[in-house]
């Protein structure tokens, strides 16, 4: 192992000979990922070469991560079945700051690059295992390139997306990495003064909402009483949190202490959640999802009737009225000001039917996802932000909430979601 001055940064370094059994050619790049050959030579022997032997992770061998090649060796070539001694930088513990090869858009300080299971270009969050981080800003999605990252292991907890529980979910069924790379939540959850988040997929008893409010009524039967409202765990799995009413105006809120600073000068922010709906049916119900202010939950947050959320509170975020239940709009509102129906429509919801709706404020506008996927009206910061009817200036939390329209059962599912903003 050598050290190298660059840069008065002293990188811990191994010589190791890079094989290549590819069938032809190969150009070494500088950043390039390489794991150890574990199959190297005869099975069955005790071979050392084993620790100095490396080719680029091509080959399933990731789970034996070697480093990253230096960038003295960019461009060097290696004709099939031979080698090239070099010398890779490998993950360490307190972290060297070195060149990786990526194609991801990274933000320094957020954007965290993984050992894909078969490439030797580092990916995004939900790609692989964690091995670096962006330490600077630069945008590798359209051609891949190198990127300043801080290189260690065990790399500090700052996955985002990983840190839901992948049981019973597709990748589409995660939050989105366009919005969670920028925002390193589990960091901030082991380290609270980098700022504010909360992450949950109802698997953890702590994750129930501090505060919540159920109309307190109950309907006579032969068997006793049969509750009309209410909010519990689902069964499944994968974790939930069910919100039900079979009321007409009954109610079913919930709110989660973490303030979000809602300000055009403030630190970037983001929430995303994945829930679904019992009934589309107009006339049914009414649904909220997203952030507003916190506030002593009464069963008012929605109005009777499945109108807006009530003129009182300040929010943004998702809501269905009972005019056209299956419609989901992306709403907000400055307390005492002009509801904004920003963006009608922003999704057909299908009943049953699990899907996704984010926010991220990226420090000028708020970009808005569905399903994973950018929708093309963002919530500007110039002409939106400032319109008034914004909610800027509060704090606002992690808010659901549940209005029946009918005597007809309602059930709003949170799989679930993920909030934070940086410090």
């Amino acid at each position: 192992m050598s050290q190298v001055t660059y840069n008065s940064e002293k990188h811990d370094l191994k010589k190791v000979k890079l094989q290549n059994d590819s069938g032809s050619t190969i150009t070494v790049r500088g950043g390039h990922l390489v794991v150890y050959n574990a199959n190297f030579g005869t099975a069955a022997d005790s071979d050392e070469k084993r620790s100095v032997r490396v080719e680029v992770n091509a080959s399933g061998n990731s789970e034996h991560f070697a480093g990253v090649i230096d960038t003295r060796y960019d461009g060097k070539l290696i004709e099939d079945g031979r080698f090239l001694q070099m010398e890779v930088a490998v993950p360490v513990a307190r972290g060297q700051l070195v060149e990786i090869w990526t194609d991801q858009n990274c933000t320094l300080g957020a954007t965290v690059l993984t050992l894909r299971p078969t490439s030797f270009v580092a990916g995004g969050i939900e790609d692989g295992v964690p091995i670096a981080v962006a330490q600077q800003t630069v945008d590798r999605s359209s051609t891949a390139g190198t990127v300043l990252a801080r290189l260690q292991w065990p790399l500090q907890p700052l996955t985002t997306s990983g840190f839901v529980s992948t049981r019973s979910r597709a990748v589409t069924a995660l939050p989105t990495a366009a919005i969670w790379d920028n925002i390193p939540v589990t960091a901030m959850l082991t380290n609270p003064f980098l700022g504010s988040a909360l992450v949950t997929d109802f698997t953890h008893g702590s994750s129930f909402p501090d505060n919540r409010f159920v109309d307190a009524t109950y309907a006579a039967t032969a068997l006793g009483k049969t509750i009309l409202e209410g909010i519990y765990g689902g069964v499944t799995a994968i974790g939930e949190l069910k919100l039900f009413t079979s009321e007409d105006n009954g109610a079913a809120e919930a709110q989660w202490t973490c303030p979000i600073d809602i300000d055009t000068a403030g630190t970037k922010w983001a929430f995303e959640a994945r829930f679904k709906v019992s009934n589309i049916t107009t006339a049914k119900m009414s649904a909220f999802v997203g952030l507003a202010l916190a506030q002593n939950l009464g069963g008012d947050f929605i109005a009777d009737a499945g109108a807006v959320p009530t003129t009182g509170t300040s929010y943004v975020g998702y809501f269905t009225d009972d005019a056209a239940t299956a419609a989901l709009d992306l709403d907000y509102l400055l307390s005492g000001q002009t509801h904004v129906e920003h963006n009608a429509a922003i999704k057909t919801m299908v009943a049953d039917t699990y899907f996704t709706v984010g926010m991220y404020y990226d420090g000028t506008d708020i970009q808005t996802y569905t399903d994973g996927v950018t929708d093309a009206d963002p919530i500007l910061g110039t002409g939106d932000m400032d319109d008034g009817n914004f909610p800027t200036g509060t704090f606002l939390v992690p808010t659901i909430a549940l209005k029946g329209g009918h005597g007809d059962d309602a059930i709003l599912t949170l799989d679930w979601f993920q909030v934070g903003q940086l410090a």
